[in-house]
């Protein structure tokens, strides 16, 4: 998914879990519970090219900031009105939004053009 960022010149800056459906008796299964909705503006380059082990330091304490900021609200909100808000699959696609804010906000990772990268053809 980074790559196609990458291709296009943009930067996600914010992500947003919207639940598009409701638990019922009728609906078991697999269906969408919810979507994500990205926010993207023009890319705007990091100042110092990352490495590609700089890069995941990054990313992990974005994540972890926005894992706790989540686990923090479902804590309030269980005790305010008996239920979480977010489920483990909540989590786990706001750990990739974050993960997206880090890396297309770089350019160049490990010295290799990211939009280069990105537009190259499948080997």
């Amino acid at each position: 998914m980074v790559s196609i960022f990458w291709a296009s010149g943009l930067q996600v800056v914010g992500a947003w879990y919207i639940a598009t459906e409701t638990t019922s008796e009728l609906k078991k299964g697999g269906y969408v519970q919810g979507t994500v909705i990205l926010m993207c503006a023009s890319a705007q380059p990091v100042t110092a090219p990352a490495s590609s082990s700089a890069s995941s330091p990054r990313s992990s304490v974005k994540w972890a900031a926005q894992i706790k900021q989540m686990l923090h609200l479902n804590t309030e909100t269980e005790a305010k009105m008996g239920s979480p808000v977010f489920n483990d699959s909540d989590l786990q696609m706001a750990g990739y939004a974050a993960a997206l804010k880090v890396l297309t906000g770089y350019t160049s990772i490990g010295g290799e053009d990211v939009t280069a990268f990105a537009l190259r053809p499948p080997t």
